[in-house]
């Protein structure tokens, strides 16, 4: 079988984070069942957000004008296949993975304005697609009631990671692990990393040794950093910016006794399965998909926006060795 994976991201997780993942993941898991996989990706590098969108509505300008032909399956991630032409509805298929429309309420100015017509391509393609996929419950409830799509036309088909890639690096024993909070993210205001440090500020009065090192950088980095210093905590917390090599990646979380990101939306979280798998507990909001991918006894989840419980629960698996 022939399949086209259809991407407008660079294929550069520190431009695309999740999606670019999606979709080497996606690649990976197709190509072991057997199928031949080709990916339909640019070559641009973004100059603001402004220009991320634009060139991501020219690539697909350019999908339109494609025969498709070749192919027994072509899936678009997000909106990524909106203008291809229609006689090839029957074998196109969308993998959505954001739901651009339901994180608008978390944004404002430009970065909305930008959002709201990239959600709106996003409905084209569920229209158009055959199918629909989404990551979790959650997201397949928010297609169903944004964008209008029929249930029946959605499907659910979770995201995972491949454990023998991650088993191959090096660990560091449970018992010689630093009192080092955790945190990978794309620093958006939706993350919530900003309640991460206010809780941090309660926790590094209990435990002075503790540090927090944060993985990934983002719009609110700046925003972020300023916070940091505001609360006085420069010397505790750790922008490690953004990290590409998995080598590296995990090597932040062998390091790390516990993993926090308290994000007030998501559609599925493949860092909490990261940091799972590394046997780190898991500290997060009870928010959207998130209790679908961390439950008891793999970590505690809060109510969106309670830093004390969040500062509680750091404290007791900083403090717990068991």
């Amino acid at each position: 079988m022939n399949i086209a994976l259809l991407t407008s991201w660079p294929l550069d997780v520190t431009i695309g984070s999740g999606v670019v993942r999606m979709v080497q993941g996606m690649r990976q898991g197709l190509e072991e069942l057997g199928a031949t996989v080709r990916v339909f990706y640019p070559g641009f590098y973004p100059k603001s957000l402004l220009n991320l969108a634009v060139e991501r509505l020219r690539f697909n300008r350019r999908l339109g004008s494609f025969s498709w032909d070749a192919f027994d399956a072509v899936l678009g991630f997000d909106f990524d296949g909106f203008r291809i032409g229609d006689r090839y509805n029957t074998k196109y298929f969308v993998y959505n993975g954001g739901t651009l429309k339901d994180i608008l309420p978390f944004e404002r100015g430009k970065t909305k304005t930008i959002l709201e017509c990239l959600s709106y391509r996003e409905k084209q393609a569920m229209e158009k697609a055959r199918l629909v996929f989404a990551p979790s419950d959650y997201s397949m409830d928010k297609i169903s009631e944004l964008y209008q799509i029929p249930r029946t036309k959605v499907r659910r088909l979770p995201l995972g990671l491949t454990p023998e890639e991650w088993d191959s690096l090096p660990r560091a024993a449970e018992s010689t692990r630093k009192p080092i909070i955790l945190c990978v993210a794309k620093q958006y205001a939706r993350k919530g990393i900003p309640d991460l440090f206010r809780a941090f500020k309660t926790v590094s009065r209990r435990l002075p040794d503790a540090e927090l090192q944060v993985v990934g950088d983002g719009p609110t980095g700046a925003q972020n950093r300023a916070l940091v210093k505001r609360l006085g905590l420069e010397r505790r917390v750790h922008f490690a910016g953004d990290v590409a090599n998995r080598d590296r990646l995990s090597a932040f979380y062998r390091q790390a006794r516990v993993f926090c990101l308290p994000s007030y939306h998501e559609t599925f979280g493949l860092v909490f399965l990261e940091a799972m798998l590394h046997r780190l507990p898991v500290v997060a909001y009870r928010a959207t998909a998130v209790p679908e991918v961390v439950a008891l006894p793999a970590g505690a989840l809060c109510p969106p926006g309670d830093v004390n419980c969040l500062s509680r629960q750091l404290i007791r698996f900083l403090t717990d060795r068991e």
